[in-house]
């Protein structure tokens, strides 16, 4: 028999170290697993925890840190349209998109036959009530000699009713056109009405054009108005925000009551920057407490400082920074939404242990995530917990009981 050559003999010492290596792995997967809690009796799972060998982060306090979120301004009042109050002709448009416009500016001037059949009834009838007036007072002297007829002086009463009843249903057209009476002799002589501001702003569009025939009712010319010509309390900001939001935390302990005056208020609590750069200060005013069931989010108001209205105008978009006092900021990979609004964060022990968390998401700051305590008696989140840095790797093997967050 011939001795094995050295190849031979490499194969066969191979061959039985593969032979322990899968031996120690099948013994090693029978066995029970142990962990800190980590497992049930049985050597199951215990419901809400797992084990994790996950790279782990600790949970920093968040007291100096805001919330960043789109806000939009709201300046009441602010839109005004100038349209024609019955059938016109438009005969000249006298503003242009952009233009700045006062009070009674002129904007257009259109030809409606009702108005000119207003105006030449109200001087008609102003003119032959001077008439009748005149006799009216004749006869009076002309009774007094006994001279006058009781018919005559019931005749002349007649015509001043039907004058007066004329007078009156002229003015109606021309106030509802906002042509005061004075101005019926000049549209007579025009033959033309002129539209004007009814206040101040910013022409935003025009629609009239030069000869077009236009239906009452028809938006002529749109303007825009100013913030900085509003009422005090009258620009505000909304903030419209599909996360759920702990208000309590967020502005302090308590939400934001009503101000009852937003001009005289002197605490400002909120900032909000332009896409210039500009800081506006911000008064909490109100939250709605219903949430919309269309996409879940819930609004916000805020009364603009007076002093700084100048800076903005109806619609503008702002970022608004809102205070996150008492909260807790970890990376955003540390956090996993949920369906119903929430989140979870995946909390580590000593022992490797992981269980979910829930916890309220307040905002975003650069990369980071900040969270509050979900109200309630849930456990909450506190500065120097560890949790997972990623906490949708942590989590997905997690089984979550019904009422254990």
């Amino acid at each position: 028999m011939s001795r094995p050559t050295p190849r031979q003999r490499f194969g066969v010492i191979f061959a039985a170290g593969a032979v322990a290596a899968v031996v120690a792995v099948v013994a090693s997967a029978c066995s029970p697993a142990t962990g800190d809690g980590a497992t049930g009796p049985g050597g199951a799972a215990a419901p809400g925890a797992a084990q994790t060998s996950l790279p782990t982060v600790l949970v920093q306090r968040a007291d100096d840190s805001s919330v960043s979120m789109a806000g939009r301004v709201v300046v009441s009042g602010a839109r005004t349209e100038v349209a024609a109050p019955l059938s016109a002709r438009v005969r000249r448009v006298l503003v242009a998109p952009g233009d700045v416009v006062q009070p009674g500016a002129a904007v257009v001037e259109v030809i409606m036959p009702g108005v000119v059949d207003a105006a030449a009834l109200h001087e008609g009838a102003i003119a032959r009530r001077a008439v009748v007036v005149r006799r009216q007072a004749h006869l009076q002297a002309l009774r007094a000699e006994g001279l006058a007829r009781v018919a005559d002086e019931i005749a002349t009463d007649v015509d001043l009713a039907e004058l007066e009843a004329s007078i009156a249903r002229a003015r109606a057209v021309l106030r509802g056109a906002d042509v005061s009476d004075n101005e019926s002799a000049a549209i007579l002589l025009r033959g033309s009405v002129t539209l004007r501001a009814p206040r101040a702003g910013v022409v935003d569009d025009v629609a009239a054009v030069v000869g077009a025939v236009v239906d009452p009712g028809f938006t002529l010319v749109s303007l825009v108005g100013r913030a900085r010509d509003a009422a005090p309390g009258a620009v505000r900001v909304v903030v419209r925000s599909a996360v759920m939001i702990d208000d309590a935390a967020l502005f302090g302990g308590s939400a934001p009551a009503p101000a009852a005056k937003p001009s005289t208020v002197t605490t400002i609590l909120v900032t909000a920057t332009t896409a210039t750069g500009a800081t506006i200060r911000l008064v909490p005013m109100s939250v709605v407490d219903e949430v919309d069931p269309r996409d879940g989010a819930r609004d916000r108001w805020f009364v603009v400082d007076s002093k700084d209205a100048v800076h903005v105008t109806d619609g503008v978009a702002l970022t608004v920074h809102l205070p996150a006092r008492g909260s807790a900021r970890v990376p955003s990979s540390s956090v996993r939404l949920r369906g119903d609004g929430l989140a979870e964060v995946a909390v580590v022990d000593d022992g490797g242990v992981v269980r979910p968390l829930s916890v309220v998401v307040l905002g975003r700051v650069g990369g980071d995530v900040l969270l509050a305590d979900l109200p309630g008696d849930h456990p909450p989140i506190l500065p120097g917990m560890r949790v997972a840095r990623d906490a949708r790797a942590a989590l997905k093997d997690v089984v979550v009981e019904a009422g254990s967050l």
